[in-house]
Parts: structure tokens; C-alpha cells; sequence
């Protein structure tokens, strides 16, 4: 395998610590199993752009606040296949690697930040950092992680994460256990090792020396790391203030060796940081006889067994720190109780341990198994409404038709939407199980503005009902996703059928449209590197320009249209179809029906379709305005035999949206004879061929659409040859058609196969 790790540090950066340690040594040994590892971390003062170490490739870019930013550049940069797997190791801020990755990740975290923040930052950055953590680890949601202690465990599954994907890995040393208790120093020693950070609390140990050295005045403490310059200032005023300057002594950076010495000698090493993933300095001196006294916090409860290899010491004060040591000092039957037990608690916890318990995990992880991939499957699809919610348009009819026959072909088919008022929670339509969470107020209509809620019972449905029964999971996209790849461990198949763009500012009144358009930006950024579907080579080459390359089209289809079919009206009639809405500009179509009008009286509009009262009441209004009277008839929602009555009867379709995802009741017209005269936009372009099945104008510009009616009805011959046209080229499209494509583009998305030869059409 090929394994990236992503970390804000190295082992070569002075202030590395125990997470840099392990990871260190975990490359190692994978590297000598004969896999291929690259470091990714921040660079320091004096070192190297790049380096090898241990056989691990390290590459060092920006500083600790922007590693996380260089780490992003950096990796998209590379083509996709260099890596099979990404570790992303967790320190405070995490790379958000799910965001951008395109292989699997597992993250590796030895402690969750929590209070921590206010001891490493100074506020308003530490109170936002505490409140911001939980959603850090949200597109991590289903990505397996690695956790250093039971104690960190805990903290994720309090995050909401899965435990399923969980493995609390061995925390192991370099140090080999000694076989018998070693020589102690002739006074009693105390020891601190870590890194020199406020979060160690190491001015608990000075301030407990008075009181320690009351009862025992040859007590002295060495304190052993290196780190912030400005913390080992405010230790060293503090031993002064103290008068402990041959009591407390700073060794700083030392090698392994005479560390190893140091620890031997210790009667005890002091624990007295706010938190820890584990306490690998506890385990350490454990190898070597040394027991320890440390606070009770996360990470030392796990690596302290209390009683058995140390004390661990609540409430977490000085003298209470003190009374604990003064204790053990006195007591040398229990003192040499507890190092006996810690050699013991020590030994089996070494590197190669800790490598083989993970290896199997990280195979399992890069190469997943595809078993199922050519059987049958449970997909999910999430979507905004279904097909029996009053505003159901062409998406939803889309949806439902491919579901239906994906069942009929012996697949299982979920469609997660929200509730609507009458409708039931859980329905099974054609054999398509529909889910409507209807937690949360979900009752209320579903508008951009209130999208938060659905997103909420949508992640609270999968995980509570769908998480173990899916195969993949379809984000079909109505302006806005519903964000599964924050939350869906299995894969995703991102499918909008169009980029909503100025269809925003049409439809969505402020601030919705302005948030509406930013979110829409904002996913199509995070998630550009997963899988896409879409319903037209426009839409696919709109997602392009976003940076999306992994696009396959899948064309919608048409219902049958009735054999019998009535004969078009003896008076020129037009039509519109479809969802009347703003965004579909039939202002437009009326506009230009007008001035066709004034020189064929006696023509038709005929306005069929599903919208609010309000903006049908809009629409008669200009009408009237117009003085178009009885010209115009409004529908409203009208049967599937009635729809194809109209069409049949009409001489043309009228479209002058502001864009279309495809163009279903073009195709519709085009079935039964009658072609379209429509704006040159997006989706329409692909479902009208100019001048052979319809006419098309500039987007805008009613009088130029009414000058294309125009020629259309008066040229009938060219009118009929369209109409025949349009009629071959409907055939081309059904719904059994598109359902296997859609089949064939998860299938190979299951497979991990890129789309670089998609959308060819």
C-alpha cells in the first residue's frame, strides 16, 4: 500500500511529542512490511523541505495555523490514485481530509482538545475552538478511527460517533521492560517527562515540593522536555519564588539513553497534565520499575491502574499531589509493590505490537471488500420531496421512475424525503419505500430556509434505521444536498440535476437566495472529488467548471404516451408544461404569445402545471393586463391523460426558463408530434436539436421568441417535418433505459472506477 499521514508535526520538529512519536514508529514498521509511507507536516526553523527518515518520505510545508491548508494544496494537486489511504492525525485541528481525499481515510486521535484550548489559547480563539471541536469531527462521521485510550473512546462516542468504528489501538514504547527492580537513587527522586506545555501543569509539581519536603526534606524533582520558551520562564520564576533552585531541576531535551537512566533512578514520576490520550512518559517509567502518582484525568486513569502501578490522585490540587507522594515515599513495601505490578502492566507494549494490530485494519480499510457490487443492492435515495408531495416536479417524477424499476429488477430502493401535511411516515409506492422522518416540526412545508431540520432527520434517520442495511447512498440535489458525505459511512453518489446559479435570486427571497447561493458553491467545493450523476451533458459541463471531473450522465426517459392521440387544434395553440414558477419565466411566454397574438386572433395559450395560487393569481393578472382574455386558459396540475391531450392538440411548446436540468416536458411535446420553441439555455439545448425537432432564440428576448412562432405556424410544411422529427427523436428515450444506466454508473462507482471517459454524449 501507499499511505499518506497527515500531521501538524514530525519527529524531527522540537516540540514533537508522543503523537509524533507513534506515528513515527508506526511508519516505520509498515515501511519495513514493504509498504510505501509519505509524512505530510509543517515546517520549523532549520528544517528541510523534505527528508527521509526511517524510510518515511516527510514533506514540510507552512507553519502549525497553515499545515492544514499547504496539506489540501498539496494533495490535489496529485493524481488520484498515488495514495490508497490517508491517516489523518488529529491535534486540536483536523485536515478535514473526508472533505477532499480521494482515497479512504482513518483518522488517528490520542486525545480530544476540550478544556485544553483555554491552557494552549487565549480567548475569544480558545472559546471558539471549544465550541467549534464537536462539529470538527462531523465529516469524520463514518470514517474509522484510531483512539490511543478507552478515555478517548469515551470522548468520541459522547461526539455522536459510531462506535463500530472505534479501535482503541495499543499504546506501546521503545523501552524493553527490565527483568528485575533496578536501583533506585539513595534520595527520594521525582520525575517529570514531557513536553514543556501549560497544558502539563508541571507548576502543580513545584508547588507540591514544599509541602513534600516538609516530611521529607532530601526530596528533589527533575523536570525533563523541551518547549515553549515562555512557559519554562514561568517555571523557573516560580522555583525561584519558591527558593527551590537546588530542589527543581530543568534538564530539558535529552537523549533516550540517559533518559532511560533518569527513569531507573526515580522513586516516582508525577502525571499532573489536564488531560492525555494515554501517558506514554506513565508507560515508560512503568518499564523500569518507576510507579507513578498522577492526576485522574482522561489518559492517565487508563495508563495508572490505581492501587496496582500508581496512585491517581483526585481532586486534581498540589497537596493533595503532595500527600499522595509523601505517602509512597514513606511506604517502601507499597512503593515496591506498585513498580513490580508496572513493569509487569509494561511489558507486551512494544511498537511492533501496536503495528501488527493495525496493519489488518488499514488493509481492510485502502482495498474494501466489493462483493456485493454485482449482486443486488439497497440504495437510498435522499431527496428534497417525493413523488406524491404536492410540489413534485420532473426530479421527483425522475426518481420515483428509476426506483421502481431498479425494484422490479430485484433491488431494494429507499427514498428519505421530507413529511408533508396528510402525508404518513412510512409508505411503500410501486414497491419503493419511502421514509418521511417527521421529528423536529417536520410537518411545516420544506423550504430552503428551514433545509437545517430536514438535514437533521435525515442523519437521524440513517443512523437509527438505514446505517447497516445500505449499500450506497444517492444525494440527489435540489439546490442544496442533504449532506451525506458528513454522515454516510457507505458511498455516496452526489446527483443534482442542474446548478441552480441565478435560479437563486428568482426564487428564494433574501437572505435565503444569498445563503442559498453560497452553500451551493460551498458543497459543490467540499465534495468535488466524489462521485457525480447528472441528467445532461449542460449540467455535467456546468459541474466541470466547479472542478468536478467524475460525472456520468444518465438521460431521463418518458412515459408512453396513449396510442389514440387527438388531432392538433384548427386554430394555431401553444402550451407551456411544467411547474409555474418564477424561475420559469412564463412572463416570457405570455409576452411573446401577445405579440403573436395581434396578427392570429384567434390562437390559443394553454398554461398546464403544478404552482401556488398566489403566482397563478400573478399570472391572470398580467394576462388581463395584456387584455389577452379568453386567448389564455390556466389549467393548473392536470392528469397524465389530459397532459397528452394538450400536447397532442398544441401546434408548439413554449419554454423560456432561466435554465433546466433536461427538459422533460420538451421530450414529452416531442413524443407526440409537437416541437418547442424555447430560449437557448442549459438543459434545453440538449433536449432540442435547432431546427429539426423546434426553433431556438436568445434567452431574454420575447420578441424574437414570438418572430420564431411566427415562422413555425406559417411555414407548415416545415412545421410538420419538425413535428415527425420530434416524434423519432422521443423514441430514443425511456425509462428503462435511464434506470440502467443509473444501475451501470453505481455499479461502477461501487467498483471505485473514475469517470475520466464520462459524459462523452
Amino acid at each position: 500500500m501507499h499511505i499518506l499521514m497527515l500531521s501538524w508535526r514530525d519527529i524531527g520538529n522540537p516540540l514533537g511529542g508522543g503523537a509524533e512519536s507513534f506515528l513515527h514508529e508506526l511508519g516505520k514498521r509498515l515501511v519495513n512490511k514493504g509498504h510505501s509511507v509519505t509524512l505530510f507536516s509543517s515546517a520549523f526553523p532549520g528544517s528541510s523541505a523534505s527528508e527521509t527518515r526511517g524510510g518515511i518520505k516527510i514533506i514540510r510545508r507552512g507553519n502549525p495555523w497553515t499545515v492544514h491548508f499547504e496539506a489540501y494544496r498539496w494533495y490535489n494537486k496529485l493524481p488520484a490514485d498515488t495514495f490508497d489511504l490517508v491517516i489523518d492525525n488529529f491535534h486540536a485541528i483536523p485536515f478535514f481530509t473526508p472533505l477532499y481525499a480521494k482515497k479512504p481515510v482513518i483518522g488517528v486521535i490520542h486525545e480530544v482538545t476540550r478544556e485544553l484550548w483555554f491552557a494552549e489559547t487565549f480567548l475569544p480563539i480558545s472559546l471558539i475552538g471549544y465550541l467549534l471541536e464537536p462539529l470538527f469531527f462531523l465529516p469524520y462521521r463514518h470514517r474509522h478511527f484510531l483512539a490511543a485510550s478507552p478515555s478517548t473512546k469515551e470522548d468520541l462516542l459522547r461526539f455522536g460517533h459510531p462506535k463500530d468504528q472505534i479501535t482503541v489501538f495499543f499504546e506501546s514504547i521503545d523501552l524493553k521492560p527490565v527483568n528485575r527492580f533496578p536501583k533506585k537513587a539513595s534520595f527520594p527522586l521525582l520525575i517529570c517527562l514531557s513536553r514543556l506545555s501549560p497544558t502539563k501543569r508541571f507548576e502543580h509539581a513545584i508547588m507540591a515540593m514544599p509541602i513534600v519536603r516538609e516530611h521529607v526534606p532530601q526530596a528533589k524533582l527533575l523536570i525533563i522536555g523541551s518547549g515553549k520558551p515562555e512557559y519554562l520562564h514561568k517555571l523557573r520564576t516560580l522555583v525561584r519564588h519558591l527558593h527551590l533552585t537546588r530542589v527543581v531541576k530543568f534538564l530539558g531535551y535529552i537523549s533516550e539513553e540517559k533518559k532511560r537512566g533518569l527513569l531507573k533512578k526515580s522513586w516516582l514520576i508525577l502525571g499532573t497534565s489536564i488531560r492525555e490520550g494515554w501517558g506514554l512518559a506513565i508507560t515508560e517509567a512503568a518499564s523500569v520499575g518507576t510507579p507513578a502518582v498522577a492526576y485522574n484525568v482522561p489518559g492517565f486513569r487508563n495508563s495508572v491502574r490505581n492501587g496496582k502501578t500508581g496512585i491517581l490522585v483526585t481532586p486534581q490540587k498540589p497537596e493533595n499531589l503532595a500527600q499522595a507522594v509523601i505517602k509512597l515515599i514513606r511506604d517502601d513495601r507499597l512503593r515496591h509493590r506498585l513498580a513490580l505490578e508496572a513493569i509487569q502492566s509494561a511489558k507486551g507494549r512494544n511498537r511492533q505490537k501496536t503495528a501488527n494490530q493495525l496493519l489488518p485494519i488499514f488493509k481492510k480499510i485502502a482495498i474494501p471488500e466489493t462483493s456485493r457490487v454485482q449482486g443486488k443492492l439497497h440504495v437510498l435515495i435522499t431527496s428534497w420531496r417525493d413523488i406524491k408531495s404536492p410540489a413534485a416536479g420532473g426530479a421527483e417524477i425522475l426518481t420515483h421512475e428509476i426506483a421502481k424499476r431498479l425494484v422490479r429488477w430485484g433491488h431494494t430502493v429507499t427514498i428519505l424525503s421530507p413529511i408533508f401535511p396528510g402525508a404518513k411516515n412510512i409508505e411503500i409506492l410501486d414497491g419503493v419505500q419511502i421514509l418521511r422522518p417527521s421529528f423536529f416540526y417536520a410537518t411545516r412545508p420544506i423550504t430552503y430556509l428551514n433545509w437545517p431540520r430536514f438535514l437533521v432527520n435525515a442523519s437521524a434517520t440513517y443512523r437509527a434505521q438505514l446505517a447497516n442495511r445500505i449499500d450506497v447512498v444517492v444525494d440527489q440535489v435540489h439546490g442544496l444536498p442533504s449532506f451525506t458525505p458528513l454522515y454516510v459511512a457507505k458511498p455516496v453518489v452526489l446527483f443534482p440535476l442542474e446548478v441552480a446559479n441565478e435560479i437563486w435570486l428568482m426564487e428564494i427571497p433574501f437572505p435565503g437566495n444569498v445563503l442559498g447561493w453560497m452553500i451551493e458553491r460551498l458543497y459543490l467545493f467540499l465534495f468535488r472529488n466524489k462521485p457525480f450523476l447528472t441528467i445532461s451533458p449542460s449540467t455535467a459541463a456546468d459541474l466541470h467548471r466547479f472542478g468536478i471531473q467524475n460525472v456520468r450522465v444518465v438521460t431521463p426517459g418518458i412515459a408512453i404516451p396513449p396510442q389514440k392521440l387527438p388531432p392538433k387544434s384548427k386554430h394555431p395553440s401553444f402550451i407551456y408544461l411544467g411547474r409555474v414558477t418564477k424561475m420559469k419565466r412564463i412572463k416570457d411566454s405570455i409576452q411573446a404569445f401577445t405579440i403573436f397574438h395581434r396578427m392570429h386572433r384567434k390562437s390559443r395559450f394553454h398554461v398546464a402545471g403544478k404552482g401556488t395560487p398566489k403566482y397563478f393569481e400573478e399570472l391572470r393578472r398580467y394576462a388581463r393586463l395584456l387584455r389577452l382574455g379568453r386567448s389564455i386558459i390556466f389549467h393548473g396540475s392536470v392528469s397524465e391523460p389530459r397532459k397528452y391531450d394538450l400536447l397532442a392538440r398544441s401546434w408548439a411548446l413554449l419554454s423560456t426558463s432561466v435554465r433546466e436540468g433536461w427538459g422533460l416536458n420538451v421530450v414529452e411535446a416531442a413524443s407526440v408530434g409537437t416541437p418547442t420553441l424555447a430560449y437557448r439555455i442549459p438543459g434545453i439545448v440538449d433536449t432540442v436539436a435547432d431546427g429539426k425537432t423546434g426553433l431556438l432564440t436568445n434567452i431574454n428576448s420575447p420578441s424574437a421568441l414570438a418572430k420564431k412562432m411566427v415562422l413555425l405556424i406559417e411555414d407548415e410544411e416545415r412545421r410538420l417535418a419538425m413535428g415527425k422529427a420530434a416524434k423519432i427523436y422521443a423514441r430514443e428515450f425511456s425509462w428503462d433505459k435511464s434506470a440502467r444506466q443509473f444501475l451501470k454508473a453505481i455499479r461502477n462507482y461501487l467498483n471505485n472506477e473514475t469517470a475520466s471517459d464520462a459524459v462523452k454524449q
